[in-house]
């Protein structure tokens, strides 16, 4: 798997990063915890800081177009982000922490 950024925008009064990235990928369509795991190592940031707004594929296609948000605290976060967006995270994570 592979992402490679396409647009990377700091946002001073949100005080976040938005960005836009496209994910590569030879089998299924990567998990949003898959897609904060590349990001987070790439930029050098704690997951906990990082939101998966959307990832969209088209049908057929190896790759996928991501919007991301970075967050400078994790208060900035949970002020800024919605709590249903901030809970499917933690669902997720909780459930390939499982697996």
């Amino acid at each position: 798997m592979n992402l490679d950024i396409i647009e990377e925008k700091p946002n001073k009064i949100l005080h976040r990063t938005e960005i836009k990235a496209r994910v590569t990928f030879d089998s299924a369509t990567p998990s949003r915890e898959e897609v904060i795991k590349l990001i987070a190592a790439k930029k050098n940031v704690p997951e906990n800081l990082v939101i998966v707004r959307e990832i969209n594929q088209k049908f057929g296609q190896r790759s996928a177009d991501v919007e991301i948000m970075i967050y400078e605290s994790r208060h900035v976060l949970e002020e800024i982000e919605s709590k249903y967006r901030i809970k499917r995270q933690e669902k997720e994570e909780s459930k390939e922490g499982e697996e």
